[in-house]
This record gives C-alpha cells, sequence and structure tokens, in this order.
C-alpha cells in the first residue's frame, strides 16, 4: 500500500513537472468568446441577442484560479487524491469532496442585464427559483438575488453535502415536479443538459413546473457533447437531443428547432459567454463555448 501511495504521489509530481507551462493566458479570454454572428441565427433569436464582456467579476474569479493553479502544495494533494479516487469516484463526486472544480457561468452584472430582458415583473419577495443540478451552488448564489426562495437539486452526494453547507434547501431528484409540487418562478438549468440521462424529459418537467410568464435559463456547452457520469465511468445518455453543428450559431439554431421550440418557451435573451472552470496541475482554468437562453413560459 505504501509503494502503491508513492508510485501516485510521483506520478503526480510528474505530471506537474511536464505540463504545468502549458497554461493559458487569461488574454485568450478576449471579445471572440462573447461575440456572435446574428445573420447566421433565425430572427427570433437574433433580435433578442444581448452582448455581454469580460467584467470585473470574471476577473475575480480567473485570478483566484490564477492563485490556486500556482499554489503547489496545494495542486500536488489535489491531483495524488484525485488519482487515488478516480478509481471509484465520479470527477463531480471528487470536486464535492475536495471543495474545487468551482464554475463561472456569467456574473451577477450579466445576469441582471440578461433577466431585464424578460421584464421579469415577479415581486421578489414572493418570486421562488430552483436551480436544477446546482453543483456545489456558486453559480446558485448569482441566481438568488432574484428570488426570496431558493431551492436546488443534485445528482452527486457529495455535492449535495456542499449545498447544504453553503445554506441551500435541496431537493430529492424526484421531488421538485409532479402534481403535488409548487411552481416555481425561475428555473435554472445550467450546463446540465449534456450531463443528464434524460434532458428532453427534464425540459419537459421543467416546462409544467414552471409558472405562467416564468423564465427558464438554460446554459449549454457547444458543441455538444453529452454523456453521463456513472460511478467512475461515462456512458451515453438514454434520450438524445438533435443538437448539430459546426459552429456555435449552427449549434444555437438546431437548440432552438429542435429541443426548445417545440416546448412552446418565447426566447427573450440569448448571449455567448465562456464557460469557466477552476483549474489543475496543467492549467489555471478551463474554459468551454456557452451559449445562455432566457426563455418565457406562455
Amino acid at each position: 500500500m505504501r509503494l502503491s501511495s508513492r508510485r501516485l504521489l510521483r506520478n503526480a509530481l510528474e505530471e506537474y513537472m511536464d505540463e504545468s507551462q502549458g497554461r493559458p493566458s487569461k488574454d485568450k479570454i478576449g471579445k471572440h468568446c462573447y461575440s456572435c454572428d446574428t445573420t447566421r441565427l433565425p430572427p427570433e433569436l437574433a433580435d433578442c441577442f444581448v452582448q455581454l464582456d469580460r467584467d470585473d467579476e470574471t476577473n475575480a474569479f480567473i485570478n483566484d484560479c490564477v492563485w490556486t493553479a500556482h499554489n503547489v502544495c496545494l495542486q500536488l494533494f489535489y491531483s495524488f487524491v484525485n488519482l487515488l479516487l478516480s478509481l471509484f469516484l465520479s470527477r463531480t463526486d471528487i470536486n464535492g469532496l475536495l471543495d474545487r472544480g468551482h464554475m463561472f457561468v456569467f456574473s451577477k452584472q450579466h445576469l441582471r442585464k440578461l433577466i431585464s430582458r424578460a421584464q421579469f415583473e415577479r415581486d421578489r419577495t414572493s418570486s421562488t427559483l430552483l436551480d436544477i443540478g446546482a453543483g456545489d451552488g456558486c453559480v446558485t448564489q448569482q441566481l438568488s438575488e432574484f428570488a426570496a426562495s431558493v431551492c436546488a437539486t443534485e445528482a452527486s452526494v457529495l455535492m449535495r453535502r456542499a449545498l447544504k453547507r453553503n445554506n441551500f434547501h435541496v431537493l430529492d431528484l424526484d421531488k421538485w415536479y409532479g402534481p403535488s409540487a409548487p411552481a416555481y418562478s425561475i428555473i435554472s438549468i445550467l450546463n446540465v443538459l449534456d450531463r443528464c440521462d434524460k434532458p428532453r424529459t427534464l425540459l419537459w418537467q421543467a416546462h409544467r413546473q414552471l409558472e405562467i410568464g416564468g423564465l427558464l435559463v438554460i446554459a449549454l456547452v457547444l458543441p455538444f457533447a453529452p454523456f453521463v457520469e456513472q460511478g467512475a465511468r461515462k456512458r451515453r445518455p438514454s434520450e438524445k437531443l438533435e443538437i448539430r453543428g459546426s459552429s456555435w450559431e449552427e449549434g444555437v439554431t438546431t437548440l432552438w428547432k429542435n429541443v426548445i421550440e417545440p416546448l412552446g418557451f418565447q426566447p427573450v435573451a440569448l448571449t455567448r459567454v465562456p464557460y469557466l472552470s477552476e483549474g489543475d496541475l496543467t492549467k489555471e482554468y478551463y474554459m468551454l463555448d456557452n451559449v445562455v437562453l432566457v426563455l418565457k413560459k406562455l
């Protein structure tokens, strides 16, 4: 056992020494990460595109990532534990256990700009919000200013513990929808549709649980590459979404035409943002191309 532990630690150290110079520059997150060719979108989506940019809150998250990535002792510890636990735990569970891998989808200022386009007239004191697949609650915190009551769901047991530590009310996965469940003013499904087993069913359930005039906030990485974590393994979801295209605009168009529009939502805001997550030994942070849609239930 001692020999195995030494080997894991040596592998972690070698990984750091070999690859730590490949970290990206903060300057890689430029205007192109937020831009869109609206001429390649359907008119109903082009009309509601909201141009965002890299703001102070985004910079603060990046700076935190850089500081954490340069803490060599901490990163060696993370790498060693990850190598050990990845034999039987999913990456999400490991991140929940270590309180790492924090995500950044949008800033509060970004979110205010998007929600304002919806002319959302609910009284905050009576508004309710549900964040589906909330992870550790970092992004849920951004949403919480729009509702007096905030609930969350999360499949990972260890992430549910993190949510409870952050004082969020966590619902069982089968308790947030159905005839006996309450209707919500806002439901968010942020970077979940490509990681759940039945994304089409999830969207249908969210539509049913929204109040009339309520908002659904969706974030999704493009190009679309779905899989489901099952312990330490990954598998294909049982439901398929017809989202395709080689460009961001093509992916957004097929998401709208094939998945969202048939449900009966009205698009009120659309934007493009980088989806950022905390890095490791090899990178200061990870970045993916994200679409964020704010939809209104008619």
